[in-house]
């Protein structure tokens, strides 16, 4: 049970530098949680997310993008295990309006930035 919705809460959001960045009201994108949501019933179990919030700081010292949507709560990294659950987990963020799907060996990158973000959306990459 989450406090931001059904099955997430802000501590998964929270910055892991300890600021308290993600744990405030308004720190989450509503819209990025509903897009989690979304994929955890097409995944159908838990979501885990390596990454939510970060602060300037922390996103700079985890070499975040510089127009990166982390700092803005409008994005979250997705622990994935192995091909199949990372090409669900892609498949389903497209579907339901990921404006930015980043992907890696161990985690995909969804973003919302609702037009914050000066690079082109919708775009996909692979890191």
């Amino acid at each position: 049970m989450g406090d931001l919705s059904t099955n997430f809460s802000r501590h998964e959001f929270a910055c892991k530098c300890g600021c308290g960045f993600g744990l405030g009201d308004g720190d989450v994108s509503s819209v990025l949680v509903v897009l989690l949501e979304k994929i955890r019933e097409d995944v159908g179990g838990p979501v885990r997310l390596n990454s939510g919030c970060r602060c300037e700081t922390h996103n700079k010292n985890e070499g975040g993008a510089e127009f990166s949507t982390h700092p803005l709560g409008q994005a979250a990294d997705i622990q994935v295990e192995g091909g199949r659950h990372r090409c669900i987990v892609q498949r389903s963020a497209h579907k339901h309006g990921a404006e930015g799907v980043g992907t890696a060996r161990t985690f995909v990158h969804v973003d919302v930035h609702g037009g914050s973000v000066k690079r082109p959306r919708p775009s996909a990459w692979i890191y």
